[in-house]
């Protein structure tokens, strides 16, 4: 957001557009770590229901 800020100068309207651009998409990051968390734990109990261990346990250990 810096560039756009640089060629149309830091000034109060600019910064706001760049603010909202800026939480837009950190809304959409939380957004996607969100579902991404649910999707996980739904097939985690999926697998867990099928006597899956998953990930699996090193043998190495």
């Amino acid at each position: 957001m810096l560039i756009p800020l640089s060629q149309t100068g830091f000034s109060g309207p600019s910064l706001l557009v760049c603010a909202a651009i800026w939480l837009f998409f950190a809304g959409l990051w939380t957004a996607g770590l969100y579902i991404a968390r649910r999707r996980y734990a739904k097939y985690s109990r999926v697998l867990q229901g099928a006597g899956v261990d998953w990930p699996p346990t090193s043998s190495l250990a």
